[in-house]
């Protein structure tokens, strides 16, 4: 029964020290540092941290609060990433456009062509 308590003390302790932790900083709007995270650690450490019968309910708030963190940020990704595909597909259209504008020039260029021969033709005749 001690070391039943003793491995939950010490794994509380550990899930206490992984949910005051921050979120990993990347380069991302969607993370922020959230006022609320830096006060209850703030406040943890500054009483030397919740009383033991108060701790799981303090791990509880932390593990809530590091969902919601957790949401936010997946929230936040999946608007990037709809974001990116918007981008991509306009992408594809520019270059798309570019494409039919190449094959218009193309058609020109070759049409021109066409006329300055028969031009030079009629020439030809016209000093034979």
């Amino acid at each position: 029964s001690r070391r039943r308590a003793e491995a939950l003390a010490s794994a509380e302790d550990l899930l206490l020290q992984a949910c005051e932790e921050p979120l990993p900083a990347a380069p991302s709007p969607c993370l922020g540092s959230s006022p609320s995270s830096q006060r209850s650690a703030a406040s943890g450490a500054a009483s030397g941290g919740p009383s033991p019968d108060g701790r799981s309910e303090h791990l509880r708030a932390l593990l809530a609060e590091k969902a919601a963190q957790l949401e936010r940020l997946e929230a936040c990704h999946v608007e990037e990433l709809e974001g990116l595909a918007c981008q991509e597909e306009e992408v594809a259209r520019v270059y798309a456009a570019a494409a039919e504008e190449d094959a218009l020039a193309a058609e020109c260029g070759a049409e021109a062509e066409r006329q300055l021969w028969g031009l030079e033709r009629l020439r030809r005749l016209e000093t034979e």
